[in-house]
């Protein structure tokens, strides 16, 4: 004859209890799961932002440094520039001391 009433068993013992561990580890288990997927979607944002930020820097420094070169390269021109007229001058007046020297040997021959 079967009876229903509960077994003797330890004090706290219900006779549903290990059907709501079941449902209390399954639910921990996809909470853990959806916190998983959260924080890859996360993650997967925080790549994408960090990526488009380093590509917006990356043009900022290409500019600057084309700036930089656009500078630097003026000031090079205006130097060679300046030295050219110096150079020109230089030779204008060593043609003048070379003119004068020869008519010189040639007046004392």
């Amino acid at each position: 004859m079967h009876t229903f009433a509960a077994p003797l068993a330890a004090p706290g013992w219900h006779p549903h209890s290990g059907c709501v561990e079941t449902i209390v580890g399954a639910g921990a288990l996809t909470v853990a799961f959806a916190a998983l997927g959260l924080l890859a979607t996360a993650l997967f944002r925080l790549d994408g932002k960090m990526d488009a930020g380093f590509a917006r820097l990356d043009g900022k420094m290409d500019a600057g440094f084309a700036r930089l070169d656009a500078k630097i390269d003026s000031k090079a021109d205006g130097l060679a520039a300046r030295m050219n007229l110096r150079f020109d001058r230089i030779d204008e007046r060593l043609s003048a001391v070379e003119i004068g020297l020869a008519r010189h040997l040639e007046q004392n021959r």
